[in-house]
């Protein structure tokens, strides 16, 4: 994982087998990232619980550059946030 900038991170997901279940596996992490991201952190305050709005791009399909995929995961984000956060998109 990378932050980018701003609240944006990159999580890179190597070694995916390809085939038909590549979209499951990425799916299964989108889905572990939300989950995570909802637990209440405890805060001086009371509780708090954080949403992610998660954008998914794919080798080779979403592009083939660094750019490319950059792109088109920060596009599918915005789709993810536009459609009320708390979800993933590709």
């Amino acid at each position: 994982m990378a932050r980018v900038g701003g609240d944006e991170f990159v999580v890179l997901i190597d070694a995916v087998p390809l085939g038909d279940t590549t979209p499951l596996v990425v799916v299964g992490v989108a889905q572990k990232i939300l989950a995570a991201m909802q637990a209440p952190m405890r805060l001086p305050h009371g509780e708090e619980v954080i949403t992610a709005s998660i954008g998914i791009a794919m080798w080779p399909e979403d592009g083939d550059t660094t750019d490319t995929l950059l792109n088109r995961a920060d596009l599918a984000m915005y789709k993810a946030k536009k459609a009320g956060g708390n979800q993933f998109t590709r």
